[in-house]
C-alpha cells in the first residue's frame, strides 16, 4: 500500500509541475537591424496568471522586453479577466508596448463546462475594455519605432475561421514585419495571398497539451511546435501556450513564454 501511495504522489507531482511550471524559450534571430529589439510572445492564457516559478508579469519583466505580443484566448470564463488585466497592467506600466489579436475564446466562454457564444455587443464591450491596456489588432496593422528600429505589426482576426483579411495599410516602409494570428491555419491565407513577413506568431494548438512519445495528439498534429524557418529571413512560430482547456493538465508540454532577441 505504501508503494501505491508513493506512485500516486509521484504522478500528481508530475502533473502539477508539467501544468504549472512555465518554461521560457529563447530565440535569437538576425535581420541586420541597427539596434537590438527584445520581443515576447504569449498565447492561450485561459485565465492562467501564476505559476510555480512566479507570476506572468514577473517572469516576462525579467527579460526586459521592448514589446509583448498576445495572440488570443485570454480567459475561459469572464470572471478570470480581472486577474489577466492586472498582470497586463504591470507589464504596461513598465513602458512595454503590448499588442493583442483575438482568439476563439474571445468569441465564446465556458459556462457549466459548456461553451456559450459571446454576442456581438458583449464582444465589442470586452474589446473596448482591453483597448484601455493594449493595442487590439483585429484585421489591421500598426507601425511602431523601437530603439530606432521601425516595426510593422499586423494582427489577423481568425478567432472565427474565414474572418481573417488583409486590409490596405501603409506598412511597407519598415525594418521588420510581424504577423499575429491566433490559429496557425493563417499560414494558408498568407500563402494564397502571397503576403510576406519576417516573423509569424501564432498559438491555439497548445502544442497538443498532452504529448505522448514527443508527438502531438489530436486535431493539430499536422502543425509544428516552436520556431520553423520558412526561407531566408522568414520564420513561423507556434507557441505551446500557457493555460489549458478541456482537461486541466499538461503532460510533456510545459506552459511557454517565448523571448525573441532580434538583431
Amino acid at each position: 500500500m505504501t508503494i501505491f501511495y508513493w506512485i500516486v504522489f509521484i504522478i500528481i507531482g508530475f502533473l502539477i509541475i508539467h501544468t504549472n511550471y512555465v518554461k521560457v524559450s529563447m530565440h535569437s534571430l538576425s535581420f541586420n537591424l541597427s539596434n537590438k529589439v527584445t520581443a515576447i510572445h504569449i498565447s492561450d492564457l485561459h485565465g492562467k496568471t501564476h505559476f510555480l516559478n512566479g507570476s506572468l508579469s514577473k517572469i516576462i519583466l525579467e527579460y526586459k522586453p521592448d514589446i509583448v505580443f498576445i495572440t488570443g484566448d485570454l480567459t475561459n470564463r469572464k470572471n478570470q479577466l480581472t486577474s489577466i488585466i492586472n498582470e497586463v497592467i504591470k507589464i504596461k506600466d513598465s513602458g512595454t508596448k503590448i499588442y493583442f489579436t483575438p482568439g476563439n475564446y474571445e468569441r465564446e466562454t465556458l459556462k457549466m463546462l459548456r461553451k456559450r457564444s459571446i454576442q456581438s455587443k458583449e464582444y465589442m464591450d470586452n474589446r473596448e475594455s482591453l483597448e484601455q491596456y493594449m493595442t487590439v489588432l483585429e484585421n489591421k496593422g500598426d507601425l511602431i519605432n523601437l530603439n530606432n528600429v521601425t516595426l510593422s505589426v499586423y494582427g489577423f482576426d481568425n478567432s472565427v475561421y474565414g474572418n481573417e483579411k488583409y486590409t490596405d495599410n501603409p506598412l511597407s516602409s519598415s525594418d521588420l514585419t510581424f504577423y499575429l494570428a491566433h490559429s496557425p491555419n493563417i499560414i494558408t491565407y498568407l500563402k494564397n495571398h502571397n503576403l510576406k513577413f519576417n516573423l509569424l506568431l501564432t498559438g491555439h494548438t497548445h502544442g497538443g497539451q498532452v504529448r505522448l512519445f514527443n508527438k502531438t495528439v489530436g486535431s493539430y498534429k499536422q502543425f509544428h511546435i516552436g520556431l520553423r524557418k520558412l526561407n531566408n529571413n522568414q520564420y513561423f512560430f507556434i507557441t505551446r501556450g500557457i493555460g489549458t482547456v478541456k482537461i486541466p493538465v499538461r503532460i510533456n508540454c510545459y506552459p511557454e513564454i517565448a523571448v525573441f532577441y532580434l538583431n
